[in-house]
């Protein structure tokens, strides 16, 4: 005759089986630093400065994006970043193009898997990213991929989600990557 497991038994083992399989699938969604396509590189440091590409819209466009970077200065450890004259050591270059997707990320100096500096695209046709909300929401995820964030899908989090959203904010996961750079 089989021995009868204790509900305290039952209880331990379903809790080690769904801990098990909830960290597996967590960490295998998790690509932090792991670059494109769905992750950004690890940047070099938390100093995150930023400038302009030729024919960046100004105005609302500018405001946003400074807002972006301030944003990402208070939730985490960067800090020091600032906007300047576009050179080699300038951490995210800001782009502004009609292309087929809302924006991009793209590093342009990797040495082996830190990005030293990135180009970050964003969509000018207001067909595929209408002004505003889903535009700073865009700016978010993309400096976020310069940060070396993955995105993710499903319930909306943060601006690192896919698709459309308009949040503006990383979520308390992604500030722990953020912050945990070398």
């Amino acid at each position: 005759m089989p021995r009868v497991k204790s509900r305290g038994q039952v209880f331990v083992l379903v809790v080690l089986v769904a801990s098990l399989f909830l960290n597996s699938s967590i960490a295998s969604a998790d690509s932090y630093g792991a670059g494109p396509p769905n992750a950004g590189w690890i940047p070099d440091n938390h100093d995150h400065d930023w400038c302009w590409s030729t024919g960046w819209p100004g105005g609302s466009w500018v405001t946003d994006a400074n807002a972006r970077h301030v944003n990402l200065e208070n939730q985490t450890l960067f800090g020091g970043g600032s906007n300047q004259t576009c050179s080699s050591g300038t951490d995210v270059y800001w782009k502004a193009v009609s292309i087929s997707a809302r924006g991009t990320y793209v590093c342009d100096d990797l040495n082996g898997s830190i990005c030293d500096n990135a180009s970050v695209t964003i969509n000018t046709n207001t067909a595929v990213l209408p002004s505003g909300g889903e535009r700073r929401k865009t700016m978010c995820h993309e400096l976020g991929h310069s940060g070396g964030l993955s995105h993710y899908s499903g319930t909306a989090l943060d601006c690192m989600v896919s698709g459309s959203s308009t949040l503006i904010s990383y979520r308390a996961h992604a500030v722990g990557h953020l912050d945990a750079l070398a």
